[in-house]
């Protein structure tokens, strides 16, 4: 059974490690492991030397140096798929089948489409069922129990950098392949299991097994337990957040209420004002006639009072609550003429940013995204602006398409020549849709608008 071996191959342009390569495929094994401890002196931490290393020390039949730096590896990059399949091979070498197994699954695990582990895996699982089998019958385990694995002796996921490829039709024959050999393993271990009636050397090996398995399965309902509760906290943590969400929302919209019921008001007694102004200077112009009394303004009845809400306090900056929650006063103004703009440049400037960056999170454009927000831009929650953006990071890496809609948008002016947005934005995905009232505060940084908070309500 001979399995792979990965062999380093150079991902960046680099003299030395050049050299070295070189002096591996000449076989000058010994040259190559003190130039390459050598460099590791000024670069303790490259990745790459490390993994030579260790295939060096295996061509040099040093098992357990190899193992160490291996191991070593998995445990600072348990993303990179090479190590945990060179410790396979090294393990089925010196007859430890389990151990090479379960590297080779890890392997698998942190890559899905690596082809060299799912090869391997394949030889291994074949000389296990062989293995039980022969144990089965009280056969003499052959001597060749060492499987020769090939060794894998190129990262080349270092490239990827955590990118995972779609497993490709050769990838899914291969599945394919490892389901049906271990039907076959599963069918030999049931002819064991037959035999162990007529060999009564073998039944106390095989009541160990049992044992050992009633323990695994033990073990597992213990972790399905654990991650049932778990579920049960995060689904009751999830409800809470949303009656506090849904609490905020309703605060801003009796918010948003009171000041449009605030400027209905007032927009009230200034036109009451307006009609008594005019008709005491229409009584001025006809001094003939008696003079009557002005009718008096209307009242205006006042609103109801609203139910009360649980409203979230205030803001402690003080200029951070008039930029964020005051709305705009509507002022009456003349029509546009057909020569001016119906906005002002910078509103349109504005209101492009905003597109820009709802169509940049769409198409899952992470880095226009981001670029989108300013250097000052303050995370809501209390969150780092580094914790906010690996958030944002690992969410719009995930698969499937978005799409994020602006509509009703609103510029206005904010202090310290800020512009505020408003909008309603509609988002949708495969599973998943939502509407809501959003804010962005907007300041022009190097020439261009970014959002330095950003706000959801009801």
């Amino acid at each position: 059974m001979t399995l792979l071996l990965a062999i380093p191959t150079p991902v960046r342009a680099d003299a030395a490690m050049d050299a070295i390569y070189r002096q591996v495929d000449r076989q000058q094994l010994d040259d190559a492991l003190g130039a390459v401890n050598a460099l590791l002196k000024s670069r303790p931490s490259d990745v790459e030397a490390r993994f030579l290393k260790g295939v060096i020390l295996t061509r040099q039949g040093n098992f357990t140096g190899a193992i160490k730096q291996f191991h070593d590896l998995t445990v600072e990059r348990p993303d990179l798929p090479e190590p945990y399949n060179n410790l396979a091979v090294l393990y089925a070498n010196q007859g430890m089948f389990d151990l090479a197994r379960e590297s080779l699954l890890k392997a698998i695990k942190t890559h899905p489409s690596y082809a060299t582990a799912h090869q391997n895996l394949r030889d291994i699982y074949g000389k296990l069922a062989a293995q039980a089998y022969s144990r089965a019958l009280k056969m003499e385990t052959p001597q060749s129990d060492s499987a020769k694995l090939a060794l894998v002796t190129k990262p080349n996921t270092l490239r990827e950098q955590g990118e995972r490829a779609q497993p490709s039709p050769e990838m899914l024959a291969q599945k394919e392949e490892m389901r049906r050999i271990q039907e076959e393993a599963q069918k030999l271990q049931d002819e064991a299991n037959a035999a162990k009636e007529a060999l009564t050397a073998a039944q106390t090996r095989m009541r160990e097994e049992s044992r050992k398995r009633a323990e695994a399965e033990s073990r597992m309902e213990d972790l399905l337990t654990r991650a049932t509760q778990a579920e049960t906290e995060l689904a009751k943590q999830q409800k809470q957040l949303a009656k506090e969400t849904l609490k905020q929302q309703q605060a801003a919209q009796l918010r948003k209420q009171l000041e449009q019921e605030r400027q209905a008001r007032l927009e009230a007694e200034a036109q009451a004002r307006a009609e008594q102004i005019k008709r005491a200077q229409l009584a001025a112009a006809a001094p003939a006639r008696p003079l009557q009394p002005p009718p008096p303004p209307p009242q205006v009845e006042e609103p109801a009072a609203p139910e009360k809400h649980t409203v979230a306090p205030p803001m402690t900056r003080r200029e951070e609550a008039q930029e964020t929650q005051a709305a705009p006063v509507r002022v009456m103004a003349a029509a546009p003429t057909q020569d001016a703009p119906a906005h002002p440049p910078q509103d349109d400037e504005a209101s492009a940013a905003v597109h820009n960056w709802a169509k940049a999170w769409a198409r899952k454009d992470v880095e226009t995204y981001l670029n989108s927000y300013g250097e000052n831009f303050r995370p809501s929650r209390g969150r780092s602006r580094a914790t906010w953006e690996k958030t944002r990071r690992n969410r719009l890496s995930k698969p499937g398409k978005i799409s994020v809609e602006v509509s009703d948008l609103e510029i206005s002016d904010a202090p310290n020549g800020r512009k505020r947005a408003t909008f309603v934005q509609t988002y949708r995905s495969y599973n998943y849709r939502d509407q809501v009232k959003k804010l962005l505060l907007l300041e022009k940084q190097d020439e261009q608008w970014k959002i330095v908070r950003e706000l959801s309500g009801g």
